[in-house]
């Protein structure tokens, strides 16, 4: 297989690991938003094959780009590889460069958006404690017996680190 095929095949299954990680990630902020643990729990053991497969990626790309150098290919990157390559063929490795690229821009803001979500249900489950705690959602545990809204008085270390 030549060098240029082997690089193609590797796209091929990074594009899709990255569709099988759309996948995982969307039914996974489905699962947060339902509060579906039994699912967010069978999804860990998919997260971590797909992460294997991303790994076993990774590990070929550096095969591949030290194969590249052996035979005298500029090899920084599967990028200057592709366009080092004296074939018909580069302009679709480097679309498939590119859409890899976006894609992998949209996993990140798919994690981000689950992280949100994350996010507003410790929140949640933070006013509930407090409520919990003081017997009121007038009364915060930070308020230290002080009157006033909730707003009026809050943490420190959130405060700061905003």
């Amino acid at each position: 297989m030549t060098l240029e095929k082997q690089f193609d095949t590797l796209m091929d299954d990074i594009l899709d690991v990255q569709s099988d990680l759309f996948a995982a990630i969307s039914e996974k902020r489905k699962a947060l938003i339902e509060t579906d643990i039994d699912a967010i729990t069978a999804l860990i053991a998919r997260e971590e094959t797909l992460a294997g497969k991303l790994n076993e990626c990774s590990e070929r790309r550096e095969v591949l780009l030290k194969i590249a150098k052996k035979v005298g290919v500029k090899a920084a990157s599967v990028r200057a590889v592709v366009s080092s390559l004296p074939s018909k063929n580069r302009a679709s490795l480097e679309a498939k460069i590119g859409k890899i690229e976006r894609q992998a821009k949209m996993l990140k803001s798919q994690n981000l958006t689950n992280l949100l979500v994350i996010q507003k249900t410790l929140l949640h489950l933070s006013k509930m404690v407090e409520i919990i705690a003081t017997g009121s959602p007038e009364k915060t545990i930070y308020s230290n017996g002080q009157s006033g809204s909730t707003s009026d008085c809050s943490g420190k270390l959130v405060d700061h680190a905003i």
